[in-house]
This record gives C-alpha cells, structure tokens and sequence, in this order.
C-alpha cells in the first residue's frame, strides 16, 4: 500500500485538532462536514503536507480530480520527498487525461519510493495509453518482480503483450492472474477477447459467461459476449443479451446500435429500426446512430431526423477527420434516398476523398501481386498438382468482388437444407500465412513452389478443422463468402480440388459504384478513388481471365449478377445442382431464411428478387469520368 507522508515537523504530537476532527469527519463518510474542517485547518493551522494530501484524498475520493491535483502539487512542494503524494499525483492527471503530466509524477514517485509494485503498475497504465507499450511492458514486470501475485499488473501485461500482437504470450497470464484471483471478472473478458484472436470462440464463451455469474451486470462481459454470438452467427442469442444491456443502461448509445445491427442481421428490420432511432434519441449529436439508421432504411425529405442529420455537418470539417467520414456516408445515403443523386454523390466523393487522405495505399505493390499470383499459379503448376490436396466435397466458397451478388448467391444456397452458410471464414488466410512461413522472409505466392506434395492436401484438411468451428456437423455443404478469395482461386483448387467455386460476376460499373458508397470497417484501400478503383477492377477482370485458362473446366461455376436476379430459379437451380445436391423450393424463398447475414448487402437479401440494382451507375454516371476511363474496352465482358 502506498502510505500517508509523514507530518514533517518533528513532532509526536498528533495532529493539530481541526486537523484530527476533519481527518474523523473524512473517515465516517461525512464528506460536506470534512471539506469544510480541512479548509478551516488549512487556513488557521497551516498548510501542512499531511493537511493538503488529506484534503486531496477527500476531492479525490469524490472524483474532483483538478482540485485534488491541486492540493497534492502543493503538499508536494512542502514535502518533496514523499512518494505517495507523487503518485496520487499521477492518478488525478491521468484521470484527467494529462498522461505525459501523469508518467512524469509517477516516475517522480518511483524515484522516491522505487519499490512501490502499485506505483509502477499504474505507470504502465499510462505508458499503455499512450501508446508506448514496449515501456508499459517493463513496468508491468517491475510491478511483477516486485509483487508476484500481483493478480492486477499480470493482467495488464498480458493486455498489453496483446497489443503488442503476441496474444498467445498473454494467454498463460490470464490463467495465472485468474489462480491468483478466481473471481478476476475483468480478467476474465480480457482473457476471453484474446481467445477471441486466436479464434478459440467457445472458451472466449466460457470466461464471458464466468464473468457474468461474478457481475451479471458488467457491461463489458455482456458486451463481449453479445458480439461473439453475433460473430458466430448466434444472433437469436445475442438479442436477449443486448436487451438487457439497453435495459440496464438506457443511456447507452452503444448498446442500442449493436442490439440494432443483431436484429437487421437476422432479418428483423422494422425492430432495428426501432432500436436505431433510439439511439438517435439517446445521442443525437453522434453519426453512428444516423448511419446505421440510414443503413436499414430511407430518409424522408420532410422527416424530422433527416434535418437533425444535416444539422450535424456544422460540426464538421476538420473536427474529427473519421466520424467526418461516417458521417459524409451517412449523407451520401440520405439524398440518394430522396434522388438527389448530384448532391449524394458529392457527399460520396467527399466521404472517399478524406478517407483516402487518411490512408497508405501502395497501389503498384497491389496490381503487382495480381501479376505475382498469376505467374505462380500458371498452367503447368496447376496441371501438376491437381489431385493432391484433401478430397472433401464439404467446401463451397463463393467469391468475386465485393457488392457483386456474394450475399445473395449464399442466402439462395444456405437455404438448401443441407447447406449451411458460414459467412466470410479467413482459413484461406491461414494457408497463405502456412506458406509465406516457409523460410525466412517467405512470400506467396512465391513460396507455394517449396510446398511437399503432402502439404497441399494438409493445408486443405487444415481449412476443413476451420469449417468445423463454424458449421453444424450434419451440414452436407459449408459456405465461405469471403469475396476476395478471388485472388487465390487456383490454391483452393490446389488444397481442395473437390470443393466448389462459385464465382460472382456483374457490371464492373455498378460494382464500383456499390464499392464507392460503402463505407468498408477495414481494407478496401482501393475503393476510395475512382481511378485507382477502376485499375483495381481491370486487374481483377484480367486476373479472373486467367483462372478461366488454368483451371479444369467444372472447377468454378460462374453466375451474373443480372442473369440471377432476372431469371431466380434457372439459375438458382443450376447453383444448387453444382454443388452436387438435389433440388429444394426453399432456395427460391431465400429471403424469408432465418440466418445471420453481415454484409453491406444485409438488407438487401431480406427481399423478394428485385432488379433495381442493376444499372445503379447511372443515376451517377456524369461523376464517374476517372473510373469509366479506367474501365474502357473491358465492360463488353463483364457486363
């Protein structure tokens, strides 16, 4: 425990009797009556070290941070010596997010009293705030050699060892912070988001769950747990607990919004709407709600919330360059709702424009790796190693660009009852990962030529152990929908040469429109200009070419967009025969299939077929010069 200084005049004598009657006043809870006793000893016994700091302790103690700080900085001055003033010091600035006055009064402390293991824990907590998580780690472990079972500093370095990308370092950290306190509950949903990141979902469940029987109203076990069911495509579970989440914080913005998109997820849209506009309401100076209010349904010209959205922008430019961007979407949105196409579209353009400021995207390393792939996985490769991966037919992956008709081609097919749709899996990020650790600074593809014969079908049952994780065991037929699997066409082949490939294809323009209006969470640096998102889909154009050449001939199933929405069930009927299964009506009732979807077409496919999507571009078409240019003498193909 860190320790009152000393009274630091010499003397045995106790406190000076104002002092004392403050101190007591302090202790029985009695704050009102205390405050003013300090300040009457302040004023007629002096200023005395220990009457500051107990005075600080009292405004501290009552969340006053500025005055408390206050006082401790002069009870310092009159006792330069004493570590504990120094470090409650440090608490009160970083309360107040003074984080480099806050590592100065800590380390101001340490220097007085370096063996204080609280004192070098709180210090990390800065550090770890600002960003310098290599220091934070070191001072976690000072705590550490210092106090051993110090259950709080091994689970703050184990958050930090997390962000610093080793989550698996943390692991056994957690576990011995949770010995050392069994009812750790904080603990225990830090432990259970990082077995999140090693994609260990059911025990990241199980510590959610021990949390909740220690606090069964933590905010943050309750949260973390809702959006693990959702991410597993348990919705219908997760609802329960964001309900009560908004129950027990009505206040909560956050929760609305996830109970919001969980319900839109599962096709319940009138109700995410409901839960939209109620965060609009809880906070309406905040974009989120307006976005995703804006993303299940249209704004009204004369509604009042559209006005209220557009009474935002006085907030911006230049306040807050990423809530700009959200923002400059949702507006985008809104007047294509109302047809005013030449307004959306400059809300568009300046939504993208910011966004691409923000970010570093080497478009020449991109485009090139088409070229890499290509030269890699060439005829002869392909031809060579054609029955050496796992043999299952469990896989269907459909893939192409995003926003060209994925979501939809997995919701006719995992309405089959034999098919189940496991939405975008990263296993085949896990098999390029597998090759490019071949040897020392590896790269794929180039590294796919050192692969044994048996590891190709290795990494195929490796993919399959994914599937596994993410699908009921009775299913027949298992969807991935990442759409850029795209790019690695021919290892699917390679690593599973009896799954089905399922390639999406629609109108370049319309794919880069519907690209250039969405508002991606990550990657997609190529969507934010029109030029580099037209180079983008001339190289994927050119790179689905080449998978045509090289693959064997029913390897990949290709379907336009147009073609599907225009004719449902020859089409439909065509999908569901190549994946080798009979043929079941409710795929053409796709739209009424109660499953979690959590893609930007979301809303979309909780519809009957409808063709209005088709030929989007042109409401926009007089904007689009640097993408058309870009596009010339490859639209007959695609379109």
């Amino acid at each position: 425990m860190v320790r009152t200084p000393v009274q630091g005049n010499g003397q045995n004598s106790g406190p000076p009797p104002i002092l004392k009657r403050a101190v007591e006043a302090h202790q029985m809870g009695q704050y009102q009556a205390a405050s003013k006793l300090f300040r009457t000893s302040l004023k007629r016994e002096g200023e005395s070290p220990v009457a500051l700091f107990r005075y600080g302790l009292l405004k501290f103690e009552q969340q006053q941070y500025p005055e408390a700080a206050r006082l401790f900085r002069r009870a310092a001055q009159r006792e330069p010596n004493s570590g504990p003033l120094f470090h409650y010091l440090g608490i009160c600035l970083a309360a107040m997010e003074k984080n480099d006055e806050a590592i100065s009064a800590y380390e101001s402390a340490l220097r007085i009293a370096p063996n204080q293991a609280e004192t070098h824990n709180n210090l990390g907590h800065v550090l770890q705030w600002s960003g310098r998580l290599e220091e934070a780690q070191a001072s976690y472990k000072s705590a550490l050699a210092i106090k051993p079972d110090y259950f709080e500093a091994l689970n703050n370095l184990a958050n930090t060892l997390n962000l610093l990308g080793k989550p698996a370092e943390a692991v056994p950290l957690f576990e011995e912070a949770l010995i050392r306190q069994p009812r750790f509950a904080e603990a225990m949903v830090n432990y259970g988001n990082v077995l999140i990141q090693l994609g260990r979902f059911d025990e990241a469940i199980v510590q959610y769950n021990k949390a909740l029987q220690i606090a069964p109203s933590d905010r943050d076990a309750l949260e973390c747990l809702a959006r693990t069911l959702q991410l597993m495509e348990r919705g219908d579970q997760a609802v329960p607990l964001w309900e009560k989440l908004v129950s027990l914080f009505p206040g909560h913005e956050a929760s609305l919004i996830g109970l919001g998109t969980t319900l839109r997820e599962l096709g319940r849209l009138d109700e995410a709407v409901t839960a939209f506009e109620k965060a609009v309401e809880v906070s309406p100076k905040n974009v989120s709600g307006y976005y995703n209010l804006g993303l299940s349904r249209s704004f009204k010209r004369d509604e009042r919330l559209f006005a209220a959205l557009l009474k935002l922008e006085r907030g911006f430019p230049g306040s807050n360059p990423l809530e700009e961007v959200e923002y400059r979407f949702t507006t985008g949105r809104a007047f294509a709702g109302i047809k005013d196409y030449d307004r959306s579209f400059q809300e568009y353009d300046a939504a993208n424009r910011l966004r691409r400021s923000q970010l570093n995207y080497d478009e020449a390393e991109i485009l090139e790796r088409f070229t890499r792939i290509q030269s890699v996985f060439n005829d002869e490769f392909m031809s060579s190693r054609g029955q050496l991966g796992s043999p299952s037919e469990r896989p269907v992956f459909i893939l192409g660009m995003p926003r060209s008709g994925t979501t939809l081609a997995e919701q006719i097919l995992s309405s089959h009852p034999a098919v189940f749709g496991a939405g975008e899996l990263t296993g085949m990020g896990n098999a390029i990962s597998y090759i490019a650790q071949k040897v020392d600074e590896g790269r794929f593809p180039e590294d796919t030529a050192l692969l044994e014969d048996k590891e190709f079908a290795q990494l195929g049952s490796d993919y399959l152990s994914v599937l596994e994780k993410f699908s009921p065991a009775n299913a027949e037929r298992v969807i991935d929908k990442m759409p850029n699997n795209f790019l690695t066409a021919g290892l699917i082949h390679l690593m599973l040469p009896n799954a089905r490939i399922v390639h999406m294809r629609r109108d370049l323009r319309d794919v880069a429109v519907s690209n250039y209006t969405t508002m991606f969470n990550t990657g997609m640096e190529h969507t934010y200009d029109l030029a580099e998102l037209g180079r983008y889909l001339r190289s994927y154009s050119h790179h689905m070419d080449h998978w045509r050449q090289v693959l064997p001939q029913n390897a990949m199933l290709e379907i336009r967009y147009e073609d599907l929405i225009t004719d449902l069930e020859t089409h439909a009927r065509s999908l569901v025969a190549y994946c080798g299964l009979p043929w079941d009506d409710a795929c053409l009732n796709f739209h009424e299939t109660e499953r979690s979807v959590r893609t930007a077409s979301v809303t979309q496919v909780r519809q009957p077929i409808y063709t209005s999507s088709a030929g989007r571009w042109r409401v926009y078409e007089q904007h689009l010069g640097p993408l058309l240019d870009q596009l010339e003498g490859i639209i007959p193909s695609e379109a």
